[in-house]
């Protein structure tokens, strides 16, 4: 029997692993900026935190809480808490690289309190991202170790779900990180 996928070829490494590695790269360039950007010392002397809360008050947003998180570069905006998340590094230290997350970041509530279109979009979607995404490592090396075709469909469809989140997101991140440097 043929399986398109599986021991018997190397295809799954196309479908796993150039994903991977093009995840892992994204990373490390991120990671990297950062390392290299938190050392450079904002003119302001402010930090992220201050940052964000400023440009909130510009901004006429009095409902987001700004907080601090312990994830590293675990930075967010969540919409439906309108909490703006900051990581310790960005949340204490007056960086370049703190300033540019916290408005970035920032520039999502904006986004939010704006009804911004591809924000909603986003939002709409993310349940059904969520299901996907925790499926997927479940579904795709179950069905490549089984030689399960229908798994790997099912893989497929998971996959094709964060894709389309991922091609969702784009506009979103774009326009915040297009507000921030506005901002700053």
């Amino acid at each position: 029997m043929f399986y398109p996928i599986g021991f018997g070829g190397s295809h799954w490494l196309l479908y796993i692993g150039v994903p991977l590695i093009i995840g892992i790269w994204a990373q490390v360039r991120v990671s990297r900026a950062f390392s290299r950007w938190s050392k450079v010392p904002a003119t302001s002397n402010i930090t992220g935190a201050e940052c964000a809360r400023e440009i909130l008050q510009a901004a006429q947003i009095h409902d987001v809480e700004v907080v601090e998180t312990n994830d590293f570069l675990g930075d967010h905006y969540d919409p439906t808490k309108k909490k703006l998340c900051l990581s310790s590094n960005v949340y204490n230290t007056p960086s370049v690289a703190s300033l540019g997350i916290a408005a970035h970041e920032t520039g999502h509530a904006i986004q939010h309190a704006k009804a911004y279109a591809p924000l909603k979009a986003r939002m709409a979607v993310v349940p059904l991202t969520m299901v996907a995404s925790q499926m997927l490592p479940f579904v795709i090396f179950g069905g490549i170790f089984f030689h399960i075709t229908g798994l790997i469909t099912l893989g497929i469809y998971c996959y094709a779900i964060l894709l389309v989140f991922q091609l969702i997101t784009l506009p979103v991140e774009f326009d915040a990180s297009r507000r921030a440097k506005i901002i700053l």
